[in-house]
């Protein structure tokens, strides 16, 4: 069954800091594929149950890594929110994940 998938604001913030970041010091191409490598992670997540609980961070919350970054995300039978996608030299205790 495929659920469907919800990119928060803060993760949709995170992806265009991750796309411009990507075009300045790697250029068009690899931001694209980089882009579309993370949106296959997201589509991934609809058919299949993957990542690890992190529960310590915030209840529900999960993590799967992809390349540099970290996909955190909640999810439920139907429905997989996308929360944030940060690089995974960042302090996940530091970030604002619900707000």
């Amino acid at each position: 069954m495929r659920r469907k998938v919800t990119v928060r604001p803060k993760a949709l913030d995170d992806m265009e800091e991750i796309y411009f970041y990507g075009l300045a010091h790697f250029g068009l191409p690899v931001a694209e594929d980089y882009l579309r490598h993370l949106h296959q992670a997201f589509d991934n997540l609809s058919h299949h149950q993957f990542g690890r609980n992190i529960a310590a961070i915030g209840p529900g919350l999960w993590v799967l890594p992809v390349a540099n970054h970290l996909i955190y995300f909640r999810q439920q039978m139907q429905e997989v929110n996308i929360i944030r996608v940060l690089h995974h030299s960042r302090d996940p205790l530091s970030q604002s994940f619900f707000s």
